[in-house]
């Protein structure tokens, strides 16, 4: 079955508007750096269909031409990871919000070449401050071109005040993980970039995440199971620590797994991914396994 593929020119197109960085307003990583061999570089962008390029992909639209379903307009640039994100899930990532977040993406790269995004104060009269990040946003506008929360100017999220569910991710690879947990409204908390010259970063797996722009990442173990921590945050203050296990293979890294996650841990003791089900669970639910957990291994005792 032949497919309507973008051609070289399109591809490029879709990439430099998007400022070479993913349009997903909740990733933007950058999509391509240097490789360790200096004549070559590191690339995971993609240029994504918004609807298939042949009958039964995700959001295939017979009303397309094959010119309109391979021209730029049918596009948006993605990392690898959102690429696959928006085609295994197409009910929630529709071509209305797939456009929205070329738009945004667009208008990101377009403020960032033209001297960054505005600085006005924030509850000032033309802007105001999305409580899930931070960012700066017109009013009127009811989505945060920075990470795609739903909220309005004076009014507190239903996720703001009981704190973001958490997918079941225990035995997912990290990619995945962390794409369904930004979906759900955790937000990476993001490293300095100097962190990335670190001895935590530069052991194990470091350098192929960091690489990836997944700057959420505290430390990686040069050793044993080759343990990563990764930290997120949810607008309620709620702390998620997300540890994996396995190594990265030739640039590969679908050996590594979730195999812990702790909420708000105070150390490094916290509850295992597996204790809490197939399920999504709220974070009440979460410390509601945890207790479960503690008060089990006191009764073992």
């Amino acid at each position: 079955m032949s497919r309507d593929d973008f051609s070289k020119e399109t591809i490029r197109v879709l990439q430099e508007r998007a400022g070479n960085h993913c349009s997903n307003p909740k990733c933007r990583c950058l999509t391509s750096g240097p490789n360790e061999t200096l004549d070559k570089s590191s690339r995971i962008g993609v240029a994504a269909h918004i609807t298939a390029a042949a009958p039964g992909g995700p959001r295939y639209s017979v009303s397309l031409t094959n010119d309109e379903r391979r021209s730029s307009e049918n596009g948006i640039w993605l990392c690898q990871n959102c690429a696959r994100l928006i085609d295994v899930d197409p009910d929630t990532y529709t071509i209305k919000r797939l456009i929205e977040w070329r738009n945004g993406s667009e208008q990101w790269a377009r403020d960032q070449i033209e001297g960054g995004r505005a600085v006005d104060a924030v509850g000032s009269p033309e802007r105001w401050s999305c409580p899930y990040c931070g960012a700066l946003a017109p009013h009127g506008r009811s989505v945060c071109l920075d990470c795609d929360s739903e909220v309005f100017h004076g009014r507190q999220s239903k996720e703001e005040k009981t704190g973001s569910p958490i997918p079941a991710i225990y035995g997912e690879t990290y990619s995945v993980a962390r794409a369904l947990l930004i979906r759900d409204g955790w937000i990476p908390k993001i490293r300095h970039w100097s962190h990335g010259d670190t001895v935590n970063i530069r052991s194990g797996n470091g350098p192929h995440f960091w690489q990836k722009g997944y700057h959420e990442l505290l430390y990686c173990s040069g050793t044993g199971y080759a343990l990563c921590r990764f930290e997120f945050s949810d607008p309620k203050g709620n702390v998620l620590v997300i540890i994996t296990a396995g190594e990265v293979l030739d640039n590969n890294d679908e050996n590594v797994q979730v195999f812990r996650v702790m909420l708000n841990p105070k150390n490094e003791q916290g509850a295992y991914g597996d204790t809490l089900g197939s399920g999504k669970v709220t974070v009440e639910e979460f410390k509601s396994a945890l207790n479960r957990v503690k008060n089990s291994s006191l009764k073992s005792e």
